[in-house]
């Protein structure tokens, strides 16, 4: 984006790795925390992982101190929300989009992910990274997306570990 710098925002060595984003609301029924003790299995140095819009709730607590104590710990940024320029910014340099919501077969409303954070991860370029619902298989159908098998830890680390693979 014209104007905002990049590095003024996101440390300078994470833009020289594969970064994968979140930048939708931070509660426990888009697993957030979920993502990152995921993130965090990887193991993976030439990763980083950036959420936006951590506030200062029991959850958004409760993220903060699970990711200042892992083992990844220097690869995740947690920011609280950010003017959308800055956040738009990010994303133009990421490389994964990563968006859940809980899985609820009788809940109309969890089957559907913001179209909008979708669009600008796809605006941007990004390869997505989502939950298994039928609003996002379009992406996996057109070798954009991998949709996790579950929301559990370990099927959301495989998911994050195959869309590197497929960058």
């Amino acid at each position: 984006m014209p104007g905002i710098a990049i590095s003024d925002i996101v440390p300078p060595e994470f833009l020289s790795r594969y970064i994968y984003i979140y930048t939708g609301a931070v509660n426990s029924t888009l697993k957030v925390l979920e993502l990152i003790e995921g993130f965090n299995l990887m193991a993976d140095n030439s990763c980083c992982l950036i959420i936006t819009r951590v506030g200062t709730d029991n959850y958004s607590r409760e993220i903060k101190d699970f990711a200042a104590n892992c083992e990844m710990k220097n690869n995740i940024l947690l920011l609280p929300n950010l003017p959308r320029e800055q956040m738009l910014a990010i994303q133009q340099n990421s490389h994964v989009g990563v968006t859940f919501t809980s899985l609820d077969i009788d809940n109309i409303e969890t089957q559907m992910i913001a179209p909008n954070k979708i669009g600008e991860y796809l605006a941007a370029g990004l390869f997505l990274v989502g939950s298994p619902v039928e609003y996002m298989k379009q992406f996996e159908y057109a070798g954009i997306a991998v949709l996790t098998k579950s929301l559990k830890v370990s099927d959301i680390t495989f998911a994050l570990s195959a869309a590197k693979l497929a960058l």
